[in-house]
C-alpha cells in the first residue's frame, strides 16, 4: 500500500507546483521595472501624509513589540503561531483596517530527522550539532571528506583558495557577516561537498537550566542541494583545529518533506486606484523573535495607526495599501511566497 500512495503523493506535489507556478506567471504577467519618474515620486509623500512620521508613538512601537514577542515559540502551526496570528487579527481590526482576514497556506514543510557529526580518528566522540532547514540530506552512510575553515564564507575569503582546495571538501565557515543563504550560495560555487555553519559568538548565553552556547538556527536554503549544518562557537574551534591538522569529518543528514500548515493576516486600506502597496513583516519565530520580525509587525500596525486623522477617519491614499503578516518566514519565505501566488490568481 504504501508503494502504491508513493505516485500519489508525487503527482499531488507536482499539482501543487504547477499550480503555484501557474500562479506566480499569472501575478507577474503584468510586472514592470519601477521607472526613475516612479522612484522620485515614492520619495514625496503626499500633502496628507506629510506629518504621517509625527503621528508613530515610540513608546506604542515598543509595547506592540514587546506583546508580540512574549508569545513563544511561534513556528508556523504552533499554538503560539495560532496565538500570534489572532492577536495581529486583532490589532487589524482595531487600526481600522478592512476586510481583515485570516488565509491558511500550505507549503513543503522540511523537517530534520537527525544529524550526527565526528571527526575522522575519535572514534565514539560525537559533536553536537543541528541540521538547518533545508538542507539535503546525505547518503544513508554519511559523508566523509576533508575539512576546510573559509572564514565568514564571503567572496573576498574564498579568493585565498584554488579551486583544487575547495573541491569536494566540507566548508567550514563563520556566522555573522553573512547570511547562512549566501554561505551556502558561496559553498555551492566553490564545489563544496557540504558546510558547515559555527556560531562567531563565543560567550555562552544564559538559559533557566543553566549556560548554553548559540547555534547560527534558521533556514539555510530552501530546497537546498548540500547537507548543512549548525554548530556552537567552541565546536567550531575544535572544527578549525581538525582543518589545521587535515583530519577528515563525518556527517549524516537525514530529512524529509511534510505538508505544511500556517496562516497569513491581511488588513486593507482601499484607495482611490486599483493599485496597491503591500507592507509585508511576519509573526512566526524559532523564538521570542522582538527583532524577527515582532517589531516589523509592530512597525505595520503603526503605519495603519499613523493614517487616521484626527478625527478617527482613514485618510484614503492614492493607491491601496494590504498590510500583511505573514508565516513560516523562517522556513523559507513561504507565506510571503504563497501571498503572492494568491494574488496572482484572483
Amino acid at each position: 500500500m504504501g508503494a502504491m500512495n508513493r505516485p500519489v503523493n508525487s503527482l499531488r506535489w507536482l499539482g501543487a507546483l504547477a499550480v503555484g507556478l501557474g500562479g506566480l506567471a499569472w501575478y507577474l504577467r503584468g510586472w514592470r521595472p519601477v521607472s526613475d519618474v516612479d522612484c522620485a515620486r515614492l520619495t514625496e509623500p503626499t500633502p496628507d501624509e506629510t506629518t504621517l512620521l509625527n503621528r508613530i508613538s515610540a513608546e506604542q512601537l515598543r509595547r506592540d513589540t514587546v506583546a508580540l514577542s512574549t508569545i513563544q515559540p511561534r513556528n508556523a502551526g504552533t499554538q503560539g503561531e495560532a496565538q500570534a496570528r489572532e492577536w495581529v487579527a486583532a490589532r487589524f481590526q482595531e487600526e481600522g483596517l478592512q476586510n481583515v482576514r485570516i488565509e491558511p497556506i500550505v507549503y513543503p514543510r522540511w523537517e530534520g530527522k537527525s544529524a550526527q557529526l565526528k571527526l575522522q580518528g575519535s572514534p565514539g566522540t560525537e559533536l553536537s550539532c543541528l541540521a538547518l532547514s533545508g538542507s539535503a540530506a546525505t547518503p544513508p552512510e554519511g559523508l566523509r571528506a576533508p575539512l576546510i575553515d573559509v572564514g565568514g564564507g564571503q567572496e573576498p575569503d574564498y579568493a585565498r583558495f584554488s579551486r583544487e582546495q575547495t573541491q569536494d571538501r566540507i566548508h567550514l565557515a563563520w556566522g555573522g557577516s553573512l547570511h547562512r543563504r549566501d554561505i551556502c550560495r558561496n559553498a555551492g560555487r566553490a564545489g563544496a561537498t557540504a558546510v558547515i555553519i559555527a556560531h562567531p559568538d563565543p560567550r555562552p548565553a544564559e538559559v533557566p537550566a543553566g549556560t548554553s552556547y548559540l547555534l547560527e538556527a534558521g533556514t539555510s536554503t530552501v530546497l537546498g542541494r548540500l547537507p548543512t549544518l549548525a554548530v556552537s562557537h567552541p565546536i567550531g574551534q575544535r572544527l578549525r583545529e581538525a582543518a589545521r591538522q587535515g583530519i577528515e569529518a563525518w556527517l549524516s543528514v537525514d530529512r524529509r518533506y511534510t505538508t505544511g500548515r500556517g496562516y497569513n493576516v491581511v488588513g486593507e486600506l482601499p484607495g482611490q486606484t486599483k493599485e496597491y502597496i503591500t507592507l509585508v513583516a511576519h509573526h512566526d519565530a524559532w523564538y521570542s523573535g522582538a527583532a524577527d520580525n515582532a517589531a516589523g509587525v509592530a512597525a505595520t500596525l503603526s503605519l495603519a495607526r499613523a493614517w487616521r486623522c484626527s478625527n478617527e477617519q482613514i485618510m484614503r491614499p492614492r493607491r491601496s495599501i494590504r498590510f500583511v503578516s505573514t508565516t513560516a518566514e523562517e522556513e523559507g519565505l513561504m507565506g510571503a511566497l504563497v501571498d503572492i501566488v494568491l494574488r496572482g490568481l484572483r
